[in-house]
Order: structure tokens, then C-alpha cells, then sequence
């Protein structure tokens, strides 16, 4: 079974992490956090490439990396990446680089609002391509909304749809003919053919839906249920509930959840400081990725590249790292770049060790103190005084 090992810790984030995305070709990862900047790193060597400030904006809410031709040579695919903030805009950035070079430079093309009749915060985006045509879409708040990008440079609004509940996932599948919605506290499924638009099913499903991931391979939907961990269910329309991969909550907030290795593994986020890692055929937890902290991991992503299956896990507090962990590696191997932490266990049996010093040293410095002013005289004249005033 596969193992993955730390790689690299990266460092730029002041405030908890909120998105993570790799690339298509896996060369690139890109994070966004609440201090509103996004770092854009290599992945093969963890060193940061462009570190892009968004903070007018706000916090960074979602990121997805688009490839799409180069306006200069359609035979060249371009990378761009495309931002969303918590002042409801979307923004994309863009570069002519081919998504294989070593170097990659992006800078802002356009902007605009994520859906006009609303303020709502943007949730989750998904994009697509759809033969000629690359297609966004973007769900928050109780809106759903779908563009299509026309070689990056054109935006056209093509659908918008208004609910009754909070909309919190969505994807694309039958590759961008299908697209799904999950919403959060009424629990419900929405699938639409996307041309011509028309709604192809209304499920609810037995939990709420904090996250989820769709797996092509397998056709397999992961729902991280708020309860007691993420639920799988086979095929969409309708979807059959296959079995849960159980993790203890000890912290109800929403955990992000992740296919791998072409849909054979699971990933989530967990409680105090660990990610997990599932065999999604028997539902056995297979490793666990510890940060050695203890707040909560929320934001994860996967990703290929040349050194095979790559997970990138976020941290909600604290040093607001991201740790890379890639296939193959030692599970102890230090990162050249990791910061020096406590060993957890260490750390526990030091902690213990000092109180239980602590606790004898002070007895014994009572026990001095008493025999060198012996006050045991003073002590028995005062238990005399009170007793006789008592029985006054």
C-alpha cells in the first residue's frame, strides 16, 4: 500500500490557511490564506515561486489552476489561476509560461463579481472543459452560478440558479457535462446536464455536507458528513451509500476531503494536527499525516507529479504552515526546510517529569522550613486557643 513521507514545510502564511490546489501537470501548488496573499510554489523542491497580494480583497476563499491555449500559439498550454475573495470578486491570473517550464509568472487579466444579485461569499469552484469552451462554476451562499471562459480573456455568464439552502461543493463529471451541487444543512444532491441545462436529480442524502470529492475513476462521490467522518457513495443518480470511513470529531467543523492515487485512497483533514489517509476499497485508515500541533487540519489537496502521488495539508492556526507529503518517502524523513517542533511524545514525558520535580522539590523546601523555625510549637498553641474558644 502506498505511504507517503514529509517533503517540505512551506512558510508564508500569517492567518490559517483556507485553499490549496495543485496543478494539472502537478509541477505547481497553489495556497491561499486569511491574510489574503497566495504563495505559488514548485513542488519538486518546495521553494516559493511568486507570492501574489490580494489582500484588497480580503481573505482568499477558493483557488483552481486553468490551463488553456497561449494567445500567442494555440499549440501551447498556458497556466492561470483563478481567485476568489471574500469580497465576493473573482479574479484571474494568467501567463503565457507552458504549464512544463521550471519558471512561472502570473499576472492579474481580469475581475469581476461572483453573482451580482447577492454578497454572498464564494464557497467552491469548478471549471471544466467543455469541447471548445472552458467552463466556471462557482457556488456560495445560496447562489450557483456558471460562466464559460472563452480562452481566458472573455467571461459569459451562462447560468445562474437561486436556492433556499446553503450551496457548498461543486464538479464537474462525465467530463463537464454533468455538473453536481451538495449543500450544506438541507442535505440535498443537485445534478444538471449542463447543454441544454436541465436539472437531472433532487436527492437528500442522510447528513449534512460540509466537503466533498468526486472520484472518475471509480465514480465515487466522498461526503465528510459533520458526524463521525466521510461517507461514500457510489455513482450519482441516484447515489447508493457504499460504507463510512470513521474518525473520532472532536472538533465539529469542516474538514476538507480528497481522492488519490486514481481514486484508491482517501484523504481528510482531522483533529489535532493530523490528516488521514484511507484505503477507499476496505475503509482502513492506512497512515496518518502529523503535523505535531494541536489544532485542527481543515484544508488538504492532492496532486501527481513526476515523483508520483503528492498531498499538501494546510494548517488552521498556529504557524499557518503547509506540509507536502509525497509517495514513497520515509515516514520520519525531516524536510530540509521544516521548522524545529517538539516531539509529541518527548514533550509529554518532559511536561510530567517537571511537575512531579516540582511537587517533591517543594515538599522538601516545606520541610526545611519547618525545622529550621520550628514553629511546630507555635502551631500546637494555636490549635489549643481554638479549641478553648470553641468550647466557650
Amino acid at each position: 500500500m502506498t505511504s507517503f513521507g514529509q517533503r517540505h514545510v512551506l512558510a508564508l502564511h500569517s492567518a490559517p490557511i483556507t485553499s490549496l490546489i495543485f496543478s494539472q501537470c502537478g509541477n505547481w501548488l497553489a495556497s491561499g490564506g486569511e491574510d489574503g496573499f497566495v504563495g505559488i510554489w514548485k513542488v519538486l523542491d518546495g521553494q516559493l515561486e511568486q507570492k501574489l497580494d490580494l489582500r484588497i480583497g480580503g481573505a482568499i476563499s477558493h483557488l483552481c489552476w486553468l490551463s488553456t491555449p497561449s494567445r500567442h500559439d494555440e499549440h501551447i498550454r498556458c497556466l492561470n489561476l483563478v481567485i476568489a475573495t471574500s469580497d465576493t470578486r473573482i479574479r484571474l491570473w494568467s501567463t503565457d509560461t507552458e504549464t512544463e517550464t521550471d519558471r512561472l509568472k502570473l499576472k492579474p487579466l481580469w475581475a469581476f463579481t461572483a453573482f451580482h444579485a447577492s454578497r454572498d461569499q464564494v464557497e467552491c469552484m469548478a471549471v471544466s472543459e467543455f469541447g471548445s469552451r472552458h467552463l466556471l462554476a462557482v457556488v456560495g451562499g445560496t447562489n450557483l452560478v456558471l460562466y464559460s471562459l472563452e480562452g481566458a480573456e472573455t467571461v459569459k455568464l451562462l447560468v445562474t440558479e437561486d436556492f433556499q439552502a446553503t450551496a457548498r461543493t461543486v464538479h464537474f463529471t462525465d467530463g463537464g457535462a454533468t455538473l453536481v451541487v451538495g449543500f450544506l444543512e438541507s442535505r440535498e444532491l443537485l445534478v444538471w446536464q449542463v447543454e441544454p441545462w436541465e436539472k437531472r436529480m433532487h436527492v437528500e442524502l442522510n447528513t449534512r455536507i460540509g466537503h466533498s470529492a468526486w472520484s472518475p475513476e471509480y465514480r465515487t462521490l466522498a461526503v465528510a458528513n459533520l458526524v463521525n467522518g466521510v461517507d461514500l457513495y457510489q455513482q450519482l443518480e441516484p447515489p447508493v451509500w457504499n460504507k463510512t470511513l470513521t474518525r473520532s470529531m472532536v472538533i465539529n467543523n469542516v474538514k476538507q476531503v480528497a481522492f488519490c492515487n486514481h481514486g484508491r485512497l482517501v484523504v481528510s483533514g482531522g483533529d489535532i494536527g493530523r490528516a488521514l489517509v484511507w484505503n477507499r476499497a476496505d475503509g482502513e485508515v492506512v497512515q496518518m499525516l502529523d503535523h505535531n500541533t494541536e489544532l485542527p487540519i481543515q484544508i488538504i489537496a492532492t496532486g501527481s507529479t513526476s515523483l508520483g502521488h503528492t498531498i499538501a495539508t494546510g494548517e488552521s492556526g498556529g504557524s499557518c504552515s503547509v506540509f507536502l507529503w509525497s509517495e514513497g518517502l520515509h515516514h520520519d524523513k525531516p524536510s530540509p526546510v521544516t521548522r524545529r517542533r517538539w516531539n509529541r511524545p518527548l514533550r509529554d514525558s518532559i511536561l510530567v517529569s517537571s511537575s512531579v520535580l516540582l511537587n517533591v522539590t517543594l515538599v522538601i523546601l516545606a520541610a526545611l522550613l519547618l525545622h529550621f523555625l520550628d514553629i511546630s510549637g507555635y502551631l500546637s498553641c494555636i490549635n489549643d486557643t481554638f479549641l478553648y474558644a470553641w468550647n466557650r
